[in-house]
């Protein structure tokens, strides 16, 4: 557990703040990334748009892309609106970008082994391991089957997700 906590802590050192306002109060379980807010003039009216930057999704060869697959976007965006009920905000911004670097690794095939939204963002409850996203923890897959991925460490089967 002390490695994960390293690389985590190593990872939000590496990541660069976006904050400018020290006296932001949100609770935990909402985004870190901060919204961004541009206002467009339309005649005389305002209308601001809220956009929330997720990830970037950089794909490699062979097997990746640099989205998120259709079948995946509902569940996907879901991830991102926020952290789930009485989740850890750290445990649940990692699944966000280790879901965006398995996008941009594994995502055609993923795409192409039928894995399901399920199997890859179900959130971890009533000792249900959950989808692939919580159980990477800042690992990386190695290797994908079309029941199961592979980490440096750990395997993950997806019968039982």
């Amino acid at each position: 557990m002390s490695d994960y906590l390293a690389q985590l802590k190593m990872k939000i050192q590496k990541t660069p703040s976006t904050d400018t306002d020290r006296t932001d109060k949100s609770p935990p379980c909402f985004p870190i990334v901060h919204p961004s807010v541009s206002s467009v003039s339309v005649s005389t009216r305002h209308v601001f748009e809220i956009a929330v930057a997720s990830p970037r999704i950089v794909k490699d060869p062979h097997f990746g892309c640099d989205h998120v697959p259709a079948r995946y976007l509902r569940a996907w965006n879901d991830l991102l609106s926020q952290c789930p009920a009485g989740g850890n905000a750290a445990v649940w911004e990692t699944a966000i970008y280790d879901s965006a670097a398995l996008f941009g690794t594994w995502g055609a095939e993923l795409d192409r082994l039928r894995w399901t939204p399920g199997n890859l963002f179900d959130v971890p409850h009533d000792d249900k391991p959950g989808g692939l996203a919580w159980f990477l923890r800042g690992e990386h897959v190695l290797a994908l089957g079309p029941a199961r991925a592979f980490t440096e460490t750990r395997v993950f089967d997806r019968a039982r997700s």
